[in-house]
């Protein structure tokens, strides 16, 4: 029984993730998304919009992830690596957990040393950027210009070289 559990958790934490259903390359996010509300981890409540001000200008690597999902946190390796390419001011790797309660979700963070840019989604949050981006797993990474607008839905997961390629595309792109 234990290990159909298990099984069925990673085939769902591995689910197979279609593009956008509106958001395509080049489009800003919907008012609906800026305006949902995270959380960062002294417990302050902003929206998205909120948090992607504070890094207008450059290019951010967003990834959707949880405490409890395997596949997310076997990729922090590999993000850490790709942070580590990229250590230039004009990109950040932002995290933005699905975890229910805040004790998960910083129990994480501790674990996987996420001290910096992490965030969380409430139930609202979640359901509403997984409709817009389309998102039927986690962990799923998205790719966001200097502008703001989108680089790339359903972008690479860190351990894939593309992940690099698709960086570098949105750093020279603008």
């Amino acid at each position: 029984m234990k290990k159909q559990l298990t099984a069925i958790i990673i085939l769902l934490c591995v689910a197979i993730v279609s593009n956008a259903q509106s958001g395509k390359r080049g489009e800003s996010l919907s008012p609906e998304v800026l305006s949902v509300k995270v959380f960062d981890l002294t417990g302050n409540e902003l929206t998205l919009d909120d948090v992607l001000k504070k890094y207008e200008g450059k290019v951010l690597y967003i990834d959707f992830w949880a405490s409890w999902c395997a596949p997310c946190r076997n990729e922090m390796p590999h993000s850490k690596l790709l942070r580590q390419k990229f250590s230039q001011p004009d990109i950040e790797f932002l995290y933005f957990s699905t975890d229910e309660t805040d004790e998960a979700w910083k129990k994480g963070v501790d674990k996987l040393g996420l001290h910096t840019n992490s965030f969380r989604l409430d139930k609202t949050t979640k359901i509403a950027i997984q409709n817009f981006f389309n998102i039927k797993g986690i962990p799923y990474y998205l790719i966001l210009d200097r502008a703001g607008n989108i680089f790339e839905t359903n972008a690479s997961w860190p351990r894939e070289e593309n992940a690099f390629t698709e960086l570098e595309k949105a750093l020279n792109t603008n």
